[in-house]
């Protein structure tokens, strides 16, 4: 019930509204002269118009109303098909902040992990982070085997690494689970060498070079998909 007082969605409704009232009335001015299922009586014209912008726009088409005039069809015939990309996106956008919402629900911070089903995987950080902060876990052998127990309702959370979590929902689990915006401690990678390595100044370059800029950017999309 909160989602539905949300100011999220008394903004999309309230939108919306507006929208098919404006409609409404664009139909009414053309139509109050010739088409008397449009009374030329502004209240009752415009309910009419709002009627029709609504039931335009649902596609009941219950075709009690109907513009006749040239510039009132035309006005109905790019409705029509604006009422089909406004439904699919209003849709869409609902469907996904509320889905978001439900994702989230359980786990909105790091102190929540104490009272859901979390798991990490065995000898790494996570596991690390987790008993230093005395909450309780399962582990697991790799990250795959925790994530498949995740999409099967067995856990409620898992918690590793966010690079590895994002490749691996991607490619693996994309119609089923979602990394949460939740970062609990910033940790670097590195790229381990020999002493005095050859390779160090070139690897450091080539990090210089290719660690930033849209072509990283565009890297990290192709393979961890939008934050």
């Amino acid at each position: 019930m909160r989602g539905f007082v949300s100011p999220r969605f008394l903004a999309t409704v309230g939108g919306l509204l507006a929208l098919l009232a404006f409609v409404g009335l664009i139909v009414w001015l053309f139509e109050r002269r010739r088409n008397a299922q449009f009374p030329s009586d502004p209240v009752h014209g415009i309910g009419a118009g709002l009627w029709w912008s609504s039931v335009t726009m649902t596609t009941v088409g219950y075709g009690d109303k109907a513009p006749q005039t040239f510039a009132g069809r035309l006005v109905g015939l790019v409705w029509m098909f604006v009422s089909i990309i406004l439904i699919s996106t209003i849709t869409a956008s609902l469907t996904t902040a509320y889905t978001l919402d439900a994702l989230s629900g359980s786990v909105r911070s790091e102190s929540d992990l104490a009272r859901v089903r979390t798991g990490t995987v065995s000898d790494s950080t996570s596991q690390r982070r987790l008993q230093r902060k005395g909450i309780a876990y399962r582990e697991f052998d790799d990250l795959h085997h925790a994530l498949t127990a995740l999409a099967a309702g067995e856990l409620d959370a898992v918690v590793y690494d966010r690079p590895l979590l994002r490749y691996r929902v991607r490619n693996e689990f994309s119609d089923s689970l979602h990394v949460l915006p939740i970062e609990f401690e910033p940790q670097d990678y590195a790229i381990g060498l020999p002493q005095a390595s050859a390779r160090r100044e070139d690897i450091n370059r080539q990090l210089l070079i290719h660690g930033r800029g849209d072509a990283w950017e565009a890297l990290l999309r192709r393979y961890f998909g939008e934050e």
